[in-house]
């Protein structure tokens, strides 16, 4: 079976051309140009691996028991969080970054080994606990560490170090809250409601193309005719952010489909239920 050849880190691969190993041990790898959605393939392998620093559970879980003290839909979750560089932290868990490395010369970070940084995209979050804190679990303080680094700007930013792969989870799910209520009052200010669909959609926008972006394209979507073609084709004019979110977006019923039938009964009782 070709083996996968996992994407760096919030790199955006969608519909890419995958490169594969052919996997054979008499001749030099050939690589072959594949239409791919090399994130997607990665989840399909990835998905049920054992968490060294989780007890060995099975990522899946993980993700789900995290979600739901986080208060967040699981697959929404994961395929935030596996694009933003949890599919590194699945295959290697004991790579960090070079900040992180810096931090822990003197073994500051030894018991928190989950660089959150380089890991799940939590590069602000220390810079906004004082909002965060309302959605996170009590007694949370004690699950994480502040260290500072330089983001991909040079800009000066204070991130984290966990002590697990959920507990980097709970706090992704935290910051993905915190930016969906910024969110629904941008929209409640326009005198729109959005759906499930739209509300992640906005969500993942100003998540990853900052709330500016997410503005302007919330103003576009409320003149749009057809608000699902608007999503779905991307009829805005922010394309680079458009272009970043949707394969998250598409993502997600792949992911559910990835979750144990127990979690699939589960998530569907607490929607019927909603």
């Amino acid at each position: 079976m070709p083996k996968i050849k996992l994407s760096a880190p919030q790199t955006i691969s969608e519909a890419a051309m995958a490169t594969f190993d052919t996997g054979d041990p008499e001749k030099k790898p050939k690589k072959v140009k594949v239409d791919r959605d090399i994130i997607s393939d990665e989840m399909k392998v990835l998905y049920n691996r054992p968490l060294k620093y989780d007890n060995n559970r099975p990522a899946n879980e993980v993700v789900v028991s995290a979600a739901t003290k986080g208060g967040v839909d699981p697959s929404f979750l994961f395929s935030s969080s596996f694009q933003e560089g949890m599919n590194q932290a699945i295959a290697h868990p004991d790579d960090v970054s070079e900040a992180y490395e810096i931090a822990n010369s003197k073994g500051a970070l030894k018991d928190f080994k989950i660089d959150g940084f380089y890991g799940y995209g939590l590069d602000t979050f220390g810079q906004k606990l004082g909002k965060l804190n309302k959605y996170l679990p009590a007694g949370f303080d004690q699950r994480y560490k502040i260290y500072d680094a330089k983001n991909e700007k040079g800009e000066s930013i204070k991130t984290a170090a966990f002590r697990t792969n959920e507990d980097a989870l709970i706090a992704k799910s935290a910051m993905l809250r915190d930016i969906q209520d910024t969110v629904n009052n941008m929209a409640a200010k326009r005198g729109i409601k959005l759906d499930d669909k739209a509300k992640n959609y906005f969500t993942l926008a100003a998540y990853n193309g900052g709330e500016g972006n997410a503005r302007m394209m919330l103003d576009e979507y409320v003149q749009a005719k057809d608000k699902n073609d608007f999503i779905d084709n991307g009829r805005t004019t922010r394309q680079g952010v458009h272009k970043n979110v949707s394969p998250r977006l598409k993502r997600m019923q792949m992911v559910s489909e990835l979750l144990t039938p127990k979690q699939q009964a589960a998530l569907s009782a607490q929607a019927t239920a909603q």
